[in-house]
């Protein structure tokens, strides 16, 4: 369930924020604890976590290319 809070997040999963503002945070099993963060996405996953500025998100595809290089194609 995909729920706004007041403060502009965006939150699905076991989350709890506090003084956080304009964040996007899904997860799935474990508790995600974010304290401070502003106009962040954090997407954790069984075996892996993205932690990206809300501005930064072309350069997911560097992240990618990256991790095809280092031949770690379980992430992709």
């Amino acid at each position: 369930i995909k729920k706004n809070n007041e403060f502009g997040n965006v939150v699905n999963g076991n989350i709890i924020t506090v003084n956080t503002r304009n964040c996007i945070i899904q997860g799935e099993k474990k508790l995600i604890a974010a304290v401070g963060l502003e106009d962040m996405i954090v997407v954790d996953t069984e075996d892996a976590t993205l932690i990206c500025a809300k501005d930064s998100t072309a350069d997911i595809k560097k992240v990618l290319e990256n991790l095809k290089i280092c031949n770690r194609d379980e992430y992709i």
